[in-house]
């Protein structure tokens, strides 16, 4: 989840902010985003959700914190259906 606004629709990265703290991953949210959001190429999660939340998600923070970050990410995969998207782009994981 890369946040941009309409004024600038830039992806920005790497903002300040607080740094991602495991903890703040609930158990259910974890198990949620193993799902949604995992990480194909070395299989680190938490490594991976690391980067996302340092490099991106604390350009959010002045509306999401890091909870309601990675919520919104799971949320926005489930609506969107966006497994199914990339299937029908023929772009499937490997299993």
């Amino acid at each position: 989840l890369w946040p941009s606004n309409y004024s600038n629709p830039t992806m920005p990265s790497n903002c300040n902010g607080s740094k991602f703290e495991d903890r703040k991953v609930s158990p259910q949210l974890r198990s949620k985003l193993k799902r949604s959001w995992p990480d194909v190429e070395s299989g680190n999660d938490t490594k991976f959700w690391e980067g996302e939340w340092n490099k991106h998600g604390t350009c959010s923070e002045q509306t999401l914190n890091q909870m309601q970050y990675f919520e919104r990410s799971h949320s926005m995969w489930y609506s969107f259906n966006i497994t199914e998207i990339l299937r029908n782009a023929s772009i499937v994981p490997h299993p």
